[in-house]
């Protein structure tokens, strides 16, 4: 049995079920999965209101919460984002549920790319506001995190540059498309992807890393600066100048030294 047949709900999204290989023939079944995507997709919008509303919660009242309310929201977000971010790199199973009409544009693939960002956003916004609280507290989970999304941010980009200059390099990741058709749409949702995690590195990660002391910045910079060398060949125009705010303030620290 295919994996993606029957996707868990451990994040409490709604199921959605794919029959690899199996076209829908008979309108009952038609009907039967519409609805079962609808249904899906309305729980999913709604779960995306509900991290926004955290999201304000979180960046009015974090004083107010407690160590359980803030664990109970880590794990529920880590939850989200990990379901989301499985979803959206399973280009097959996207690419099934858009070949059978479950998508308005035609542009697009089906995807949980809002999700994927606000929840990982609230997320590391928690983290970062615990550690900033309690600084003498163990950050190597915080910055392991931090380092994870950011090497994930930086293959994109590497990917996304093969892409564009090499055609038919990703062939085998969505059987159907002549070979054109698949860069254009594998081009097209890295370029979407990249756009969503765009103000997660410049706005949250960033940001938060500028806000360190220094002698915090540059004990926890060892282990990510080949990342941030990296990040200066990024297309987005604000990651590479926060970015280059960073290193400077890395580099100046280092000639006092």
């Amino acid at each position: 049995m295919h994996k993606y047949q029957h996707i868990p709900t451990s994040s409490g999204l709604p199921e959605l079920l794919v029959a690899p290989g199996k076209p829908i023939r008979s309108p009952g079944q038609i009907l039967d999965t519409q609805f079962v995507y609808e249904e899906c997709s309305a729980k999913c919008t709604t779960q995306l209101l509900l991290t926004k509303l955290v999201a304000e919660l979180v960046e009015k009242f974090f004083d107010k919460l407690g160590s359980e309310h803030t664990s109970i929201l880590l794990q529920s977000l880590e939850s989200q984002y990990k379901f989301a971010k499985e979803f959206n790199s399973e280009a097959t199973l996207r690419f099934r549920l858009w070949k059978a009409g479950f998508q308005s544009s035609k542009d697009e693939l089906p995807g949980l790319l809002s999700q994927e960002e606000e929840s990982l956003k609230v997320s590391l916004t928690i983290q970062f506001k615990l550690y900033f609280n309690s600084p003498q507290q163990d950050s190597n989970k915080l910055f392991a995190h931090c380092s994870k999304v950011l090497k994930d941010y930086v293959l994109k980009h590497s990917e996304l540059v093969s892409v564009t200059s090499v055609k038919g390099q990703h062939k085998a990741t969505l059987k159907g498309l002549n070979e054109d058709q698949l860069s254009l749409y594998h081009k097209t949702d890295l370029e979407r992807q990249l756009d969503h995690q765009s103000p997660i590195v410049h706005s949250v990660i960033l940001e938060n890393f500028l806000k360190l002391e220094d002698g915090a910045l540059n004990a926890n910079m060892r282990d990510l600066g080949q990342l941030l060398i990296d990040l200066t060949l990024c297309s987005d125009h604000t990651v590479r100048s926060k970015n280059h705010k960073l290193l400077t303030r890395m580099f100046d620290y280092l000639q006092q030294k």
